[in-house]
């Protein structure tokens, strides 16, 4: 647009510098003073997001209004600015980000789709097509070798960053505005700009989207099936879950406040973390690679209901289980509600203190396949004393026991359960049958 509008040379590094110093001066300005309001909590909580979202068309309305297309400049350095204030936390605008974001991208895909004619794209003949190949085989691949210099990624890493690159709104809105624009100043072609964009968009969408899975596999870069499960807390019942279900071949991460716990966990072969799973510090360093479940039993009911609520934004709401913590029920005052405190197991009839009494010492668990000729049922009916743990499916995930009407067993998966009464035997601490 500018080199269209410019008379001469130097108007035209005029206007450019000029969209910098607004774009990035108002981003500066509205930015930190967001930011400082946040800081020092003048607003209430519930007003947090929607002021970040008045902020930002504040700073693009007051950006265009004085230079035109300063605005996206501007809201992208009030982004960068506000991500480098420190002590500023905007965890929760971050999801509001992400909600609106799923909503308005959706929304203005399908405006600006709107006006793509499929003759249109169809008259593009097979330059197009040459250009898509050219983005997906060469630019795509060469930006990343270059982006990543000095990284410590490797080759197949950056193979598969090259494999697969951003592209989307930003230039579906941006093309749209440039071919309105063009458009109306009779520039010649500019009909074609909008088709080619979304061509190479939809194009690249289906080439990577298609492809993604088999690449990262194929360059071995794929991360692993999140079947594996986080233990909240080290005392002996989770110990217990932990340790029987890292001997069924399951990954399984301990992690807890509780160093004597931590040390046990470690002696028994546990992988572990030792901190607390909702801090700070986790959120940078608890690897959750490959782990899909939540399994919160920590002495601490309050650090069980924020593992719960955390995580539950991670592995999902159908993925985070814990226990009753009191065998009596107590006051309703004094129970952590169901939907924070994720899904519950025993159908809440066995509290922790209930199974902390039922372990022996030492605790024996056996693993049991369940066969087309040995069902689950012929497994209840043969053990009745026996206290379920968790269930393998055949996929090798693991399943939780949320009440009797729940199991569900296949044949192919496994049981494995916790030894009660005279089925002990003395010197066994896990076995299979």
């Amino acid at each position: 647009m500018v080199t269209q509008t410019a008379a001469t040379t130097g108007q035209l590094f005029y206007t450019l510098g000029l969209i910098v110093v607004v774009g990035a001066g108002l981003g500066v300005i509205v930015g930190h003073s967001l930011g400082v309001i946040l800081k020092r909590h003048w607003l209430p909580d519930f007003l947090r997001d929607y002021a970040a979202l008045a902020s930002v068309i504040l700073a693009f309305t007051l950006a265009e209004a004085v230079e035109s297309e300063s605005g996206l400049l501007a809201v992208t350095v009030m982004g960068v600015w506000q991500a480098n204030m420190k002590d500023l936390d905007l965890e929760d605008i971050l999801d509001f980000k992400e909600s609106l974001t799923l909503v308005l991208v959706a929304g203005l895909f399908i405006i600006l789709a709107a006006r793509v004619q499929l003759e249109s794209i169809v008259g593009l003949g097979v330059g197009v097509i040459a250009v898509l190949l050219a983005l997906q085989f060469v630019a795509g691949p060469l930006r990343a070798l270059v982006c990543s210099i000095g990284s410590d990624l490797s080759g197949p890493e950056r193979a598969y960053l090259g494999w697969i690159f951003p592209r989307g709104i930003v230039a579906a809105a941006v093309s749209a505005l440039f071919a309105l624009r063009l458009e109306r100043m009779e520039y010649p072609g500019a009909e074609n700009l909008v088709p080619i964009v979304f061509t190479i968009i939809v194009g690249t969408v289906v080439i990577q989207s298609l492809s993604g899975s088999i690449v990262a596999r194929w360059l071995n870069v794929a991360s692993p099936d999140p079947k594996g499960v986080l233990v909240v807390g080290s005392n002996r019942l989770a110990l217990l879950y932990a340790t029987a279900m890292h001997e069924a071949g399951q990954r399984v991460l301990v992690a807890s406040m509780n160093w004597e716990g931590v040390r046990l966990a470690r002696m028994a072969g546990l992988p572990v973390f030792y901190g607390s799973p909702v801090s700070t510090y986790a959120e940078r360093h608890l690897d959750l690679t490959g782990l899909g479940q939540l399994l919160a039993m920590s002495d601490r009911p309050g650090l069980n209901e924020l593992a719960c609520v955390n995580y539950r934004y991670e592995f999902g709401r159908e993925s985070v289980y814990t226990f009753k913590q009191d065998s009596e029920g107590g006051h309703e005052k004094h129970q952590i509600s169901g939907e924070a405190a994720g899904r519950v197991l025993f159908g809440g009839n066995k509290s922790m203190e209930d199974l902390l009494t039922l372990i022996p010492d030492p605790a024996q668990t056996k693993t049991t396949e369940i066969t087309d000729t040995f069902s689950f049922e012929d497994y209840r009916s043969k053990y009745p004393d026996r206290l379920l743990l968790f269930i393998k499916t055949p996929g090798g995930h693991v399943r939780f026991p949320l009440g009797d009407k729940d199991m569900k067993v296949t044949a192919g998966s496994s049981v494995t359960a916790l030894i009660l009464g005279d089925e002990q035997q003395p010197g066994d601490s896990n076995t299979s049958s």
